[in-house]
């Protein structure tokens, strides 16, 4: 969960217009308490964060569940790691 709460603060730092850190809390909870399917989870994430995101909302989504995943949970140990090896991509995205 680390490794997720840095990258975030990374990407949203220079494309939200509110505070990286707290905007980052706020992803953390949506990815934690989400249980919609992935396609599902793409538009509520888009809803979630386009008054934050504004424009650049949809790549952000988009950027998130292929580099994090739809969904988290605090004893998520290594799984973004696992699942992306699963779907065949690199653990690091880019």
């Amino acid at each position: 969960m680390a490794d997720t709460r840095k990258w975030l603060i990374k990407e949203l730092g220079p494309i939200c217009v509110a505070d990286p850190d707290i905007l980052t809390d706020y992803v953390m909870a949506l990815l934690r308490n989400n249980k919609r399917t992935a396609m599902e989870s793409e538009s509520f994430f888009i809803s979630s964060l386009k008054d934050f995101l504004n424009e650049g909302t949809e790549a952000f989504v988009k950027k998130l569940i292929r580099n994090v995943g739809h969904s988290v949970s605090d004893g998520d140990k290594k799984s973004r790691g696992e699942q992306t090896e699963r779907r065949g991509g690199d653990a690091q995205g880019g």
